[in-house]
This record gives C-alpha cells, sequence and structure tokens, in this order.
C-alpha cells in the first residue's frame, strides 16, 4: 500500500497496530507509532491511543504502555482492562492487582473482562484471598449467570490457587461444561501434584460423554508418569493411536516421551522419540531427564550431544539435567564445559536453579573451590544454593565446615528449611554429636517452627543407639508422630548389636520382619547379637527362620504351613 503511494488513515493504522500485537512485531509496532505522532493521528483520535496501548502491552513492552496509558485524556474501562491484562499475561501479577485497585478506587465500573483479567493474575500468582474477593464482588453484582467466559476464569483461579473444594463447587455450578472446563480441573490437579484426582476427573470426564482433546492427553499422561502408572500410560497411549487424529502432533508426542521417560521405560520412550514427526529442546529433554533419573548419566551426555549435533540449542531445563547427569557419574569436564554454555547464554542472570544446580555439581564432583566460586557470584543466594554447599561438605565427612558454614547462612540472616537441618543432623549422627544433634533438632522445632519428618527422628535415634542410650532410642520410637520404617529397625538393630542388648534387639528384630520377612538383614544382625551373647541355639534358630523365608521365596509364597528347606 505505501510502495503503491496510498498514505494511511486511521482505520489502516487500527489494524496494523492490531496486526503487530497478535504476532508481537513490537519493532514494526513503535515504527507505526512514530507515523502516527508524525502525521498528527494521536491528537485527534482515541481509537489509536488505546490501539497503541494494546500493542504494547501484547508485545510485552509494559513501560511503553505504561507511557501511552498516562498520555490518554481519560481512562475508561477499556483502558484499564487493556492495562492490567497486560501485566497479568506477561506475569507481572503484583502490577495488575495493583491497577486492578486504583481502578476501583477511582470509581470505575468493572465489567466481565476486567474480572477475567484480574483473576488470571489471582490464579497465576497464587493469590487465593484476592480471588476469593473478587469472585465475591462478581456475585453482588450479579455478572456470574450465564458467562461461561467468567465462571471458567474462577475456576481457573481456584484450580491454580489449589483450591479444589471451592473449584469443583464452581466446576458444579458452570451453567455449560465442555472439554475446555474439565481441562481446567485436571491441569489444576496434576500443576499441585493430585494426579489420582486428575484420573478420576479424566474418568468422569469420559463417562459425561465429552471427547478429550490434546491438552486433556498431555495432562494426564503427565499424571500416570508422575504416579508411575506405565499400564494406564499405555492405555492413554493406545486410545491416541486409536484416535489417529493425534498421531501427528508434537507436544502429545513429548508427552508420552515423558510418561514413558519417568515411568523406567526408556527403550518405549525412545521408540516413540524417534516416531515424532520433528523433535525439538522439549522433546529431547524429556528422553535426557528419563536417562538421569533412572542414573543413566552417560546415556543422558550422549542423547545431549546428539541434539547439540542437530543444531538445538539447549534450554535452561536441559542444562539442569545435564549438571545432574553430570553430578552423578562425576564428569567435571563436561560440568565446566555446560558452565561455559550457561554463562554465553546468560542463563545464570535470570535463572536461580541453574546456578544452585552448578554448585551442585561442583560439590559432588569434589571441586569445592568451584562450588564455593559460583556461590559467591550466585545474583541470590537462597536455601537451596546453602543447602548445597553443605550438603557436599557433609557428604566427603567435612563436618566441621558444614557446621560452620551453617553459621555463617544464620548470620545472613537466610532461613534454613526441612532440608538444611536433614543435613546437619544426618552429619551429627555419622560423627555421634548426641548434644549437638538435639540442639540441632530444637532450634528447629522452636525458633524456626519446622515440624520433623521421619528421617530426622532416625537420626536422633542414631543418636542415642550410638551413644548407648537404647531406652531413650525406644522412647523416641515410641513417640514419634510416624509409623516407625525399617530403616528405623535396622538403625536400632545395629544399635542393639553394638551394645549386645537382646531384649531390644530382639523388638526391634520383630518388627523389622513384620514389615519385611524378606529382608536379609535383620536375620543377619540378629544371628550376630545371639553369636556375641553365647546364646548359639538362638542363633540356629533365626538363621533355620531365615533360610526357610528364603525357600518360600524360591518358590513364589505357595508353600504349606510348616515348610521347611529341610523337607524340600
Amino acid at each position: 500500500m505505501k510502495c503503491d503511494d496510498f498514505s494511511p488513515n486511521e482505520v489502516t493504522f487500527l489494524c496494523a497496530l492490531k496486526a503487530c500485537g497478535n504476532v508481537g512485531a513490537a519493532q514494526k509496532g513503535e515504527q507505526i507509532h512514530s507515523t502516527i505522532v508524525r502525521e498528527g493521528f494521536l491528537e485527534t483520535n482515541k481509537n489509536l491511543s488505546s490501539a497503541l496501548l494494546s500493542m504494547y502491552a501484547k508485545c510485552g513492552l509494559l513501560a511503553k504502555a505504561q507511557e501511552v496509558f498516562e498520555e490518554l485524556s481519560d481512562w475508561d474501562v477499556v483502558s484499564w482492562n487493556t492495562l492490567i491484562a497486560g501485566y497479568a499475561q506477561n506475569g507481572h501479577f503484583d502490577e495488575a492487582l495493583n491497577y486492578f485497585a486504583q481502578m476501583r478506587l477511582q470509581g470505575i465500573a468493572l465489567d466481565a473482562v476486567t474480572f477475567v483479567c484480574v483473576l488470571k493474575a489471582c490464579g497465576d500468582k497464587g493469590a487465593d484471598i484476592n480471588g476469593k474477593e473478587i469472585h465475591a464482588d462478581i456475585v453482588r453484582q450479579g455478572l456470574l449467570e450465564n458467562n461461561s467466559i467468567l465462571g471458567n476464569a474462577l475456576l481457573d483461579m481456584y484450580a491454580k490457587c489449589g483450591l479444589f473444594e471451592e473449584a469443583e463447587e464452581m466446576f458444579a455450578k458452570l451453567p455449560l461444561r465442555d472439554v475446555v472446563t474439565c481441562n481446567v480441573l485436571i491441569t489444576g490437579y496434576v500443576q499441585h501434584g493430585h494426579g489420582e484426582d486428575a484420573l478420576r476427573c479424566f474418568q468422569l470426564m469420559q463417562t459425561s460423554g465429552f471427547s478429550p482433546d490434546e491438552v486433556t492427553f498431555v495432562c494426564i499422561l503427565k499424571a500416570c508418569g508422575c504416579l508411575r502408572l506405565l499400564n494406564k500410560g499405555q492405555e492413554i497411549h493406545n486410545e491416541i493411536c486409536r484416535r489417529g487424529s493425534f498421531g501427528e502432533d508434537f507436544v502429545v508426542g513429548t508427552a508420552l516421551v515423558d510418561m514413558y521417560s519417568k515411568c523406567g521405560e526408556l527403550v518405549r520412550a525412545h521408540e516413540v522419540f524417534n516416531e515424532l514427526p520433528t523433535r525439538n529442546v522439549v522433546s529431547w529433554s524429556a528422553l535426557i531427564a528419563g536417562y538421569v533419573q533412572l542414573g543413566n548419566g552417560e546415556e543422558a551426555l550422549n542423547c545431549f550431544e546428539q541434539m547439540q549435533m542437530q543444531g538445538l540449542t539447549p534450554d535452561s531445563v536441559t542444562l539442569m539435567c545435564m549438571l545432574k547427569a553430570c553430578s552423578s557419574i562425576g564428569a567435571s569436564v563436561k560440568g565446566q564445559e555446560i558452565h561455559i554454555d550457561i554463562i554465553r547464554e546468560g542463563f545464570l542472570e535470570e535463572n536461580n536453579a541453574i546456578g544452585n544446580s552448578l554448585v551442585d555439581m561442583y560439590v559432588k564432583c569434589g571441586m569445592f573451590e568451584d562450588a564455593q566460586d559460583v556461590f559467591e557470584e550466585l545474583l541470590v543466594q537462597d536455601v537451596v544454593s546453602w543447602n548445597a554447599l553443605l550438603s557436599g561438605y557433609a557428604q566427603l565427612g567435612k563436618d566441621e565446615s558444614a557446621f560452620s558454614l551453617f553459621e555463617k547462612m544464620i548470620g545472613d540472616a537466610k532461613s534454613p528449611n526441612l532440608v538444611t537441618f536433614t543435613i546437619l543432623v544426618n552429619a551429627c549422627s555419622r560423627t555421634g554429636l548426641l548434644e549437638m544433634g538435639q540442639a540441632y533438632l530444637e532450634v528447629m522445632i522452636s525458633i524456626y517452627k519446622i515440624i520433623p519428618d521421619l528421617d530426622h527422628y532416625t537420626c536422633i535415634i542414631d543418636l542415642f543407639g550410638r551413644a548407648g542410650h537404647l531406652d531413650k532410642a525406644i522412647v523416641v520410637i515410641e513417640e514419634m508422630p510416624f509409623s516407625p520404617s525399617i530403616t528405623v529397625w535396622h538403625t536400632m538393630l545395629g544399635a542393639c548389636h553394638k551394645w549386645g542388648d537382646i531384649l531390644l534387639g530382639r523388638l526391634a528384630f520383630e518388627h523389622a520382619i513384620h514389615l519385611d520377612d524378606q529382608d536379609a538383614a535383620p536375620y543377619i544382625c540378629m544371628i550376630n547379637i545371639y553369636h556375641v551373647a553365647g546364646r548359639l541355639e538362638d542363633a540356629d534358630k533365626i538363621e533355620a527362620m531365615r533360610l526357610e523365608k528364603q525357600a518360600w521365596n524360591v518358590v513364589g509364597g505357595t508353600v504349606q504351613e510348616g515348610f521347611s528347606l529341610h523337607s524340600l
């Protein structure tokens, strides 16, 4: 049009700005903005100002959008909605909620679009209190009746905030339910780790006659992977194949790779991967993550190299997987190469998790100076960063360094978490520092209000056991708010063996075999306790019991009562 020497008018600019916003052509949008100003159109046409505001918001240039907004002669509901939507869509949730509050203070009449935009901000931020208040406003204004878009927005907000009782109540009240509304609920369940509920909802969706789409299948496959439900995942795969319409769908194919990888079926994952019509960094990352999860760091590195040979640039997820792979096999040289890639791509400036993974990799490769250097350069030294260093020192037996590092952490006003105290109490357990271990547990409970888990109690039991306070160890077992695990009874048996306590040893033995009568360790430990005490006949009885259970296991547990190895 310009080449043919036609002069654009207001309608031309409105259409062009909308096109720029839709495809994210920010640079072209700025050029058009300059033309509009130069031609004097902006002074007489409010619609163009609104279009500019919308274009900048959609392109993520929120500072520019803010400038246009401030220059408007009057702010109506449309301009407010556009600004709030821009902040919400680009992840600036606090700003979106702030402008929503300003809008209300100025007495602007809120409409359904306003509420949809701000509910998105509440959901993505997890601001459930704000979301509930907005829900009450919507009900007071009577906007919810026959407005399925607003109803879906509320459902989405509650699901993203993990308020599933409210989400299901909202779902039941919707005048119109379809595959989209079902997907909102299923997605929320999966994001919050409620895979069983996602599968239940999927089943109800199918019995209600709704046909699952790509989004449904991707979410359900993720749920199957997280729950390690291989059979269910295979069922879904078969259904996808029967439908045929998703055979070429890259996203669904990648979700299948991820599901099989998480279920430990790497051969099948690789088969699906090879069948993908196209492979990008996401599909490669799914496969690499599967090998890393199963401890096959060498194969993960091999996949990474193949990916790079195909000209694909790894993203932050891929690089974090590769750092974990390097950690697992001690591939420090490859880890250093990846470190260089991370710096070159600028990931350290925008992703603290990658920095933490680097610290962890160097620590596990025994390169503490490098780990310390990366730690010092982190923009944010959060509790994960500190824990990575602490864990490394503790794993290599440098317990004094770990304890000193914890003191420095507290001195820097960083709050420890459950993992921090697990590392510290474990270190005390290994070195037999009973009083220090008890002190850490007391600090954890009284000062930081962290509830101990089973690992902490197991460490304290071990500490009492090593110190010979077996009666106190038993009291801890009896009073802890968890059912004792087999590890607890193994720990107790080890202490009884050390101190020759037959009575408590027998008690721990009976509890251990009650949990797993095929585990050889309790039998062997009890036999040794009896041998040390000179009670050889009792030791022989335990050995006979062990052999009997072993024989039972050999024939598949089908033997009759009284069966023994001797009768076989």
